[in-house]
């Protein structure tokens, strides 16, 4: 027989328990308006948005937190800033919980998302 999990199960956590747990262990500087702090992350996995960026949405993991690093900020980088600019703004309309930018990396100038 099967007795009943005493453990509590958590469907999400919010960007600022996350944000604030994480902060100093992952050296996170929030550069966006807190305003979006409220965001439930609802997957525990990360997600690298190479294949959105790049316009493919068809399996693209919305519920994640997405991270950009070298490879992702050269890519766009590369595109004509009104390509750029529309790529970035299709990501966050799927509604994303957060981005974080690794290695120091910062988002190109004007594409700071929603809210900021």
């Amino acid at each position: 027989m099967f007795s009943k999990s005493k453990v509590k199960k958590v469907d999400f956590v919010t960007l600022s328990k996350f944000y604030g747990k994480y902060k100093e262990a992952l050296q996170l500087e929030l550069i966006n308006s807190p305003a979006g702090l409220s965001r439930h992350i609802c997957e525990p996995a990360l997600n690298r948005p190479g294949l959105a960026i790049a316009g493919f949405y068809s399996y693209f993991a919305n519920k994640r937190i997405q991270v950009f690093g070298s490879a992702e900020l050269a890519y766009l980088q590369k595109l004509p800033e009104g390509m750029r600019k529309s790529r970035i703004q299709r990501m966050f309309r799927c509604e994303v919980p957060g981005i974080v930018f690794s290695r120091d990396k910062i988002p190109p100038p004007g594409n700071r998302g929603a809210g900021g």
